[in-house]
């Protein structure tokens, strides 16, 4: 270990800096990444420049400019090149322009940046369920007789798969008798009052007649654990996961599912949708 000591000021300095790091690449994922090929004549390179990111400032992050396409091979983590030249056989995606932009031009533009908007919104979604959902914790039409034993048989699974303690049932009990979970009349998301999960998971369980809990009847039960450092990356997904559930004629397309793989095909379109 190195023997270095860093005062209180170098400290902060360094603090900030990676802060804005992390804040540019926060930012950076929200935007289509992009490299521009223009022949620098004149003023026509920064022009062009210039009006692609007074339009698109929003949705494009220019990071690469080039004179030719010959260049292009050195590109790497590009969604989209801008390109006054004719291009071929570019396997990113491009748009050609004239170097003087037209309406035309912009709505090109526009179309291929909506096209890689969705892909990339599909790949995320994609992300969040491979990463939260599993198919050991899928369930179809298992039928018990209470809410409590859905509960105990759920945490139980949870448990063994490795994402709770042994003790998570009791948690999540002591929560539902609080008040009951069930919302719209047709799903119930039990779950603990604490954070304290090993693992962020859902374990679901999709009926196809209504069963009972506590004065309710709900089709649908998802049972959650909630690691606390996962928190803030799956807040928002989630939010997403209950804001389809709390409607009915998304929860009736789920309890039609047949299985693993349609489900998540299902919630993956739903959350597109969202």
């Amino acid at each position: 270990m190195e023997n270095i000591h860093i005062n209180e000021d170098e400290i902060s300095y360094i603090a900030f800096h990676i802060g804005s790091y992390f804040e540019r690449r926060k930012n950076l994922e929200k935007k289509i990444i992009c490299a521009v090929i223009c022949p620098n004549y004149y003023d026509m390179r920064l022009q062009l420049i210039q009006k692609l990111e007074k339009k698109f400032h929003n949705s494009l992050e220019i990071i690469k400019v080039l004179s030719d396409s010959s260049e292009i091979v050195l590109l790497e983590e590009i969604d989209l090149i801008i390109s006054t030249l004719p291009l071929k056989d570019e396997q990113t995606p491009s748009v050609f322009v004239h170097p003087y932009l037209t309406e035309e031009d912009y709505g090109y533009i526009q179309i291929q940046l909506n096209k890689l908007n969705k892909q990339k919104k599909n790949r995320k979604v994609k992300q969040y369920l491979d990463l939260y959902f599993d198919e050991d914790l899928f369930m179809k039409n298992v039928y018990l007789d209470s809410d409590e034993s859905y509960i105990a048989f759920m945490a139980k699974l949870l448990y063994e798969k490795g994402y709770v303690s042994i003790d998570y049932g009791k948690s999540v009990l002591e929560r539902e008798r609080m008040s009951s979970t069930a919302f719209n009349n047709n799903v119930a998301v039990p779950h603990s009052m604490h954070m304290d999960a090993a693992k962020t998971g859902i374990c679901i369980n999709i009926l196809d007649r209504p069963v009972d809990w506590g004065k309710e009847k709900v089709q649908i039960i998802v049972m959650i654990s909630i690691n606390k450092q996962q928190r803030e990356l799956f807040s928002p997904f989630f939010e997403g996961v209950i804001n389809i559930l709390s409607e009915w004629r998304n929860v009736h397309e789920l309890i039609k599912a047949k299985d693993y793989n349609d489900f998540m095909e299902k919630m993956m379109r739903l959350l597109n949708e969202n």
